[in-house]
């Protein structure tokens, strides 16, 4: 295999696990320690109990975090410009507007998600 480039450089990714135990203190320490080994991006935490204060480690550092499964407005209602979801949060999916959520469409612009189908910016 030929690896992977981004902007011509050839890159290495490497999984590294931490686990916070579903315990917002463990997960705030589980993304220091993530932060300390210099990662350079983050996909997790499982919960948004972990996630939301793990958001803040990672933005403070600069590093992005997408989180595959926290539900909770709140994690890209902070703000963050480090912090993307890729599947819809509790206000979406009990309003029903959560139409391919799981799809590409969901993107961060501004602190919201947008859709492109409904004209919003993504």
């Amino acid at each position: 295999a030929k690896g992977v480039k981004i902007g011509g450089q050839t890159v290495k990714f490497e999984l590294i696990a931490e686990d916070d135990a579903a315990d917002p203190k463990q997960g705030t320490a589980a993304a220091q320690k993530l932060v300390d080994s210099k990662v350079n991006g983050v996909i997790g935490h499982l919960n948004s109990g972990t996630t939301i204060p793990a958001s803040k480690i990672y933005n403070d550092a600069g590093i992005p975090q997408i989180s595959p499964s926290a539900t909770n407005p709140k994690y890209t209602r902070n703000g963050y410009k480090t912090t993307f979801r890729v599947v819809a949060d509790d206000v979406h999916r009990v309003s029903g507007r959560s139409h391919g959520c799981s799809s590409s469409y969901f993107a961060r612009a501004g602190g919201r998600e947008s859709d492109p189908r409904r004209g919003d910016p993504g």
